[in-house]
């Protein structure tokens, strides 16, 4: 124990030219964190390190334990010898006797070399306070959101979103809505509440340094009706008026309650579909993966009925890896990010499997994936 925030889980010689640690550290976005490091001989601090966060991630009805890597930094007078290759190398290979997979958001042109592909688009909704002002409907009293408010948020945030693709799966400790620093403020949220049901929250884009944003920006609207989120959007438009603003932002997915508001009022919906960067994925152990994912493969052949001998035949194929072959179209496939046809994959005789599993996004069985800003890292 080095001193009351940091733990040596681990350490040894890396190459004959590194000293490798691994530390636990105080939780990084509410969530157990490991920071990885690597230091040459003659020197005191670390070279380079990343961060290695445990969560649940969903991937549908199924939440799984992964790994978020974060953090990645090399110290500028040691940047362009190959010393986070060396890092990243290790500290995967350590995370796959943990998980069989892990996620990260990161720069364009990097990561892909590990075998991260993007799994999810970065997606918005622009709304025009005009559209939302014509429109008739009642207006909620929303009130700003306080820690009595936080496991109710939490609850609505997981029930909601309890079969999204790449959601986190929230725990009762989770809370990103408290400051963080002086010259970044956490978020302003608030809450509606009716007899003491929480209906819907909203959280808003914080000022930084002192600048605030052009628009409203609702980083994340929860509610379970889209009635509900029609009327947090109706409030925050009346607020972008008073603050002589045209537009107004919200970041969610167009098949939630807000996305479906959203679309009722009129909006301009935005996908980025990155190459490489933003949120990615990668299949580190495809056996411990697939294994803990047969509950969902299961359920969603239940939903198609699939019969239960072509789907154990189909399961035996993608762990053999004569199906869908390719980790990374296989986690693709797995997340909704694309469709068994869009991707291109090869039958191999489990047309009927394929259907029932990898349809897409946005089907009855599978909503949109969607990454929430606050949980990003």
């Amino acid at each position: 124990m080095t001193d009351t925030h940091e733990e040596v889980l681990h350490e040894e010689q890396l190459h004959g030219r590194y000293q490798y640690v691994e530390k636990r550290i105080e939780p990084n976005l509410s969530f157990p964190t490991r920071r990885c490091s690597l230091t040459t001989q003659g020197e005191e601090e670390p070279i380079c390190k990343l961060d290695l966060l445990s969560f649940e991630l969903r991937f549908g009805a199924t939440a799984i334990e992964v790994e978020g890597l974060g953090g990645v930094q090399t110290m500028p007078e040691h940047r362009r010898r190959g010393h986070m290759a060396a890092l990243m190398d290790h500290a995967l290979g350590r995370a796959t006797e943990r998980v069989g997979a892990a996620f990260l958001f990161g720069i364009g042109r990097f990561y892909h070399r590990w075998g991260f592909v993007p799994v999810v688009p970065d997606t918005s909704m622009t709304l025009e306070t005009a559209d939302v002002e014509r429109t008739n409907g009642a207006a909620p009293r929303l009130v700003e959101g306080s820690t009595d408010d936080l496991a109710d948020a939490i609850a609505l945030y997981n029930d909601v979103h309890g079969q999204r693709p790449c959601t986190v799966k929230r725990g009762s400790s989770w809370n990103r809505l408290a400051p963080d620093e002086t010259w970044q403020p956490g978020p302003e949220w608030y809450v509606w509440r009716h007899r003491g049901e929480l209906l819907a929250y909203v959280v808003l884009r914080g000022h930084y340094a002192g600048w605030g944003p052009r628009e409203i920006v609702a980083r994340e609207l929860c509610a379970r009706e889209p009635e509900h989120a029609s009327g947090v959007l109706r409030v925050l438009s009346r607020w972008a008026v008073a603050a002589h603003r045209q537009k107004l932002e919200v970041a969610e997915p167009v098949d939630s309650a807000a996305g479906v508001a959203a679309r009722r009022f009129g909006c301009t919906v935005e996908h980025k579909y990155y190459a490489t960067g933003f949120c990615m994925g990668v299949t580190l152990d495809r056996a411990r993966w697939l294994g803990v994912l047969q509950p969902e493969l299961e359920r969603r052949g239940q939903a198609h009925r699939l019969e239960q001998t072509k789907s154990r035949a189909a399961c035996a194929a993608l762990l053999a890896g004569e199906l869908v072959p390719d980790n990374g179209t296989l986690l693709q496939l797995m997340v909704g990010y694309v469709g068994y046809r869009d991707a291109g994959v090869s039958s191999g005789g489990h047309e009927e499997a394929l259907r029932a599993w990898f349809a897409g996004t946005a089907t009855e069985t599978l909503p949109a994936p969607h990454s929430h800003r606050l949980d990003r890292y």
